[in-house]
């Protein structure tokens, strides 16, 4: 019994580590971006951006290069997608890890804050995970009645259906060529989501959305920083 208290104690003092420095991150990643932002006023983006990747290189440690910090909207995208595409038989989170590029106590911190908050999210064995339905969807508090239940269903589907529908989003073949010829124009210095997003006057969530599954099937595509791709040429 003691064992276990201790265990508990040690788990508990983790994740609040991991959120401390989860917090800080974002601290940092406002400070760069604030920074990017003069530097952009200054002297133009295509400096700016590159005194951005020079700074990143800069502090993140060799060791830490592989299995970087991954953001809180970042980490819950890739996770879901895995384990939407391993289906009913789940994933481990050593697999899970593995595969995203992160610390197993990470994807344990993960599931222990959202196994409430996802609808169709369940433990299925040892350290091992899946989920069915719709992901990303938050549960409220169950209510009484098949009828409730039935009409909330019902809001979900409208939800879903106008949320397709609106902010003039962009088919996939027009938003893939729009992403690609923006990726072409950036150069080696590669663009970032965000700046995607306002280029495009697209939806910033779908754009991302995109580059982790259309765009991880595109083997010119790289990654050369924090939600920033660029496109190299073909040999």
């Amino acid at each position: 019994m003691k064992h276990t208290n201790i265990r508990i104690a040690r788990l508990k003092e983790m994740m609040a580590l991991e959120e401390k420095r989860a917090a800080l991150h974002g601290h940092i990643t406002a400070i760069n971006e604030r920074l990017s932002a003069i530097q952009n006023e200054l002297y133009g983006s295509s400096v700016s951006r590159a005194f951005q990747a020079k700074e990143k290189r800069a502090l993140a440690p060799k060791k830490t290069l592989k299995l970087r910090r991954k953001g809180r909207g970042e980490l819950k995208g890739e996770i879901l997608e895995i384990l939407q595409a391993t289906g009913a038989q789940g994933s481990s989170v050593k697999e899970l890890a593995a595969r995203i590029g992160v610390k197993p106590a990470n994807v344990h911190s993960w599931f222990s804050a959202n196994m409430k908050k996802i609808a169709g999210l369940k433990k299925i064995g040892e350290a091992r995970y899946a989920i069915n339905g719709a992901a990303g969807v938050v549960e409220k508090p169950a209510k009484k009645g098949a009828k409730v239940k039935k009409v909330k269903a019902v809001k979900v589907a409208k939800s879903a259906r106008k949320a397709k529908s609106s902010k003039g989003r962009a088919g996939r073949g027009v938003l893939k060529d729009q992403i690609l010829n923006a990726l072409k124009d950036a150069g080696d210095n590669g663009i970032s989501i965000k700046d995607l997003s306002e280029q495009l006057k697209a939806n910033y969530k779908n754009i991302y959305i995109w580059f982790v599954t259309t765009g991880k099937r595109i083997a010119e595509i790289k990654k050369v920083g924090p939600a920033q791709y660029k496109l190299e040429a073909a040999a």
